[in-house]
């Protein structure tokens, strides 16, 4: 039976390891916008996709003890849940945007928060699950 101290310290893994993506992520939004001129949404896509490809192989090892080898069905779950978030994490980035007005990368720092925490309950009950 898991603790709750376990899910605790897991979830702890897993917030280091997004933290990092999410910083994968502001750079690469903060260059598409900046520098290269990119829509601020398509920045926001494109430094998550590549938080994400970062964050499934640092998860699968470290925050969720998978040592079997990456499996299609895996893979395509955790996919599924990057893309939730992707929806779920753009979507709340324009509302905070457009609609109440807030700086784009404050915005996407709290979409970012919003959407970790429900990217993780998916992952350990369903990606990861044992």
């Amino acid at each position: 039976m898991v603790t709750i101290y376990q899910y605790f310290k897991q979830y702890l893994k897993y917030f280091v390891v997004g933290s990092l993506g999410t910083l994968i992520n502001l750079i690469v939004l903060y260059f598409s916008v900046e520098l290269v001129g990119l829509p601020y949404l398509f920045g926001g896509a494109l430094g998550f996709t590549l938080g994400v490809t970062f964050n499934y192989f640092l998860n699968k090892e470290w925050t969720f003890y998978d040592k079997g080898s990456v499996t299609f069905k895996q893979y395509r779950r955790y996919l599924y849940v990057s893309l939730i978030g992707l929806i779920g994490g753009t979507s709340l980035l324009y509302l905070f945007v457009e609609f109440l007005g807030l700086w784009y990368l404050f915005s996407q720092i709290i979409s970012i928060i919003i959407m970790g925490i429900v990217s993780f309950i998916l992952h350990r009950f369903w990606t990861f699950k044992r």
